[in-house]
């Protein structure tokens, strides 16, 4: 993560891992989503380890909760005037298509009005 406020990485941002669990049959994307992980960020701004992701099921859906009203509380931000207060990015992952992925990397870039992410290397 970069607070692209100032430049240097978010450390110490609460990151959830969350999981979408369908019912065999059931339309994908159907199914609760289930907390895998809790992480904060390092100095580096980087999660230092989530659980291995799965993708056993013919497409696998996770996502990313960042607690940012905390986040730019902590560094002097009126929560008031951070637009995102929590930040959710899903993505799907296809047993076919990531079958050799051996690591995933979401990055995202942040600030209090606005934030960016993509598929990372």
């Amino acid at each position: 993560m970069l607070n692209t406020s100032n430049g240097l990485p978010a450390s110490d941002l609460l990151v959830h891992l969350e999981g979408q669990e369908d019912a065999p049959g059931a339309e994908a994307g159907s199914g609760p989503w289930k907390r895998l992980a809790s992480e904060r960020t390092n100095a580096d701004g980087r999660v230092g380890s989530f659980p291995a992701l799965s993708t056993t099921a013919e497409i696998a859906r996770y996502r990313l909760v960042f607690e940012a009203a905390s986040y730019w509380k902590a560094q002097g931000v009126e929560t008031s005037k951070a637009f995102f207060p929590q930040i959710t990015i899903a993505w799907q992952l296809s047993r076919e298509a990531d079958k050799d992925r051996k690591k995933l990397h979401v990055p995202l870039l942040l600030s209090p009005y606005g934030y960016s992410t993509y598929r990372g290397s």
